[in-house]
């Protein structure tokens, strides 16, 4: 039995080895009598027109039919008319045909195909007409911002999920491909399907350097916005904000965290009601607040990949989180803040409140971990007397506004908490109605030291600032490992305009010293918010807050950039704060 199926093995292998031979000597013959081409060089290369050549040859006397596909790719796209050619020599006959209405500067594939039986055809050749463009330009419709430049990756268009056409101008010696499509050059016009939020590629090759490109098609409620570049940026990357801004059309844009490059071109956005502070994170995480009125439960910290998924939220412990400033610090805990109701009701006459139903609302600032767990908190009731309200803001902006608190009573916000940053040991926070910046002691509570406002105990000697409040309704303190602080300095309500600020502090010898200060000349009054950011090699990029502006300086002084967003009109329109990322 063994013996019998080796043997039907051999015999099969040995058929299967019969007929492949057979296939393959059939094939031999077929193509022996088949026709041939070979494509030569192009003559007679013009602006607009070329002769395209080749050689056509048939084993057997024969009528070959002959023809010329040719195009700007090797995908050709495009032939000559089909034509015939009587051959009784078995030898190589030369065939030509003109090409005209050609592109100039345009480089063309070609090759020549015969059909005797099979369609068989030459290798690719290519010529590149005369003239054409001398410089690389592309254009779209809808516009792209910003103009288009070799030095620039990223661009936006308005697509309203509308196709886009892509205008191409390319010299001889530049490739360029559209979404994907074969490279090729000269003058040329590409559709490109697209709708809000999606992107296509485009790459130029130039004297043989490849460079690739991102066009996004920005949502049609994107905030509208102008971008002048003016010096070289600092920082790669800046997230934003920006609340009630337009179109530029004119109609109400939605709310978007932003992140804008050095060109000023979003790169990446996310549309979110109510989102405030954006900053990214140090595990590249993008994390964001979610605006909503003092004391109100909803608020929150949200965490975002950057594919948009939601990692997590943060929030206080017992309290409403407050939107102002979040703080991941280096162990994985977050510092958040809140404005919690003191309990019962307040004597507030003293300060120009009310004798009933009032009290007042706190800044209390809470260091949670990533479970929920609160490991440390600060609360200004057990620290800060209501006295140190400066006068100029109790009547309007302290006790002209109660917040009407869901129990019925009046909250008076006298201290309004609006950033905290931890260095080492020590929490620095600011309070825009105190007109101060405090640091305090992570392991005692206690209050170090004092800048601005009334003064106190605590407080420090200014020197070196002509300003005689040497802050006003500010914002964005930061306590930096060399002992300097900045801050954006809002002056808000007073004659001064609003400037970024440092200072040295010596907290043993009870001095803070101004060593910089950067004011914007288009930027005179700034009603709130804000952000002020001393890069490290001494730029400063600034959000103007109660403004639509955002502007970064150099060292020196000299502008970099500044960004307005178009604002929605009699709207309070301002970006909150500006985090640049490098």
């Amino acid at each position: 039995m063994v013996m019998s199926i080796g043997r039907r093995k051999n015999d099969v292998r040995k058929r299967r080895t019969r007929r492949g031979v057979t296939a393959l000597v059939a094939l031999t013959l077929l193509l022996a009598s088949c026709a041939g081409s070979l494509t030569t060089p192009a003559q007679g290369v013009s602006e607009t027109s070329a002769t395209v050549t080749g050689l056509v040859f048939d084993p057997v006397d024969a009528t070959v039919p002959y023809w010329f596909e040719y195009g700007p790719t090797t995908a050709y796209g495009a032939e000559t008319p089909r034509r015939s050619i009587a051959i009784a020599d078995r030898d190589n006959h030369p065939v030509s045909e003109q090409l005209a209405g050609l592109s100039a500067g345009t480089t063309f594939h070609y090759r020549v195909c015969v059909e005797s039986p099979l369609e068989i055809c030459g290798g690719d050749q290519m010529f590149s007409t005369t003239g054409g463009a001398t410089e690389l330009a592309i254009s779209t419709e809808p516009a792209l911002y910003p103009e288009f430049d070799l030095g620039i990756s990223d661009y936006v268009t308005r697509c309203d999920d509308s196709p886009v056409s892509v205008d191409v101008q390319a010299p001889v010696d530049t490739e360029i491909a559209v979404d994907g499509g074969l490279p090729r050059n000269g003058s040329f016009v590409q559709s490109v399907p697209l709708v809000a939020g999606r992107s296509f590629g485009l790459s130029a090759t130039v004297a043989g350097q490849l460079k690739n490109f991102h066009i996004r098609c920005l949502p049609n409620d994107f905030p509208g916005s102008t971008y002048n570049r003016t010096g070289d940026p600092s920082a790669d990357f800046y997230v934003t904000t920006p609340q009630n801004t337009a179109t530029p059309t004119g109609d109400a844009a939605g709310t978007y965290v932003v992140i804008y490059d050095d060109h000023g071109v979003p790169v990446w956005w996310q549309n979110k009601t109510g989102a405030v502070d954006a900053k990214v994170l140090p595990d590249g995480t993008i994390a964001w607040g979610i605006f909503s009125t003092i004391g109100s439960p909803d608020s929150a910290y949200e965490v975002h990949r950057l594919d948009g998924e939601l990692v997590r939220t943060w929030s206080t412990v017992g309290v409403p989180t407050d939107f102002h400033d979040i703080q991941i610090l280096p162990d994985g805990n977050a510092l958040l803040g809140s404005y919690p109701a003191r309990p019962g009701t307040l004597d507030l006459s003293a300060y120009g409140g009310p004798t009933t139903n009032g009290t007042l609302i706190d800044g209390e600032i809470q260091e949670v971990t990533p479970n929920g767990d609160v490991v440390w908190s600060w609360n200004t009731e057990d620290h800060i007397d209501p006295s140190e309200t400066p006068e100029r803001w109790r009547p309007l902006w302290v006790y002209g506004l109660p917040i009407a608190l869901a129990d019925g009573r009046q909250g008076f916000d006298y201290a309004h908490w609006n950033s905290m940053h931890q260095q080492g040991d020590t929490v620095v926070a600011s309070f825009r109605h105190l007109d101060a910046v405090y640091a305090i002691s992570k392991a005692s509570g206690e209050i170090l030291w004092k800048l601005g406002g009334t003064p106190t105990a605590e407080s420090l000697t200014v020197l070196g600032d002509a300003e005689v409040n040497p802050l006003g309704g500010q914002h964005d303190a930061r306590l930096h490992p060399d002992g300097t602080l900045t801050v954006y300095d809002n002056n808000t309500n007073e004659t001064a305009p609003p400037r970024g600020v440092s200072y040295q502090i010596d907290a043993v010898a009870g001095t803070a010293t101004l060593i910089d200060s950067v004011s914007d000349p288009n930027v005179s009054t700034s009603a709130c918010c804000g952000s002020a950011t001393n890069l490290g090699d001494g730029s400063w990029v600034m959000s103007w807050g109660g403004t639509p502006v955002i502007s970064e300086f150099g060292p020196t002084g000299e502008r970099h950039f500044d960004l307005t967003f178009e604002i929605q009109p009699g709207a309070f329109g301002f970006s909150y704060r500006v985090a640049p990322v490098s």
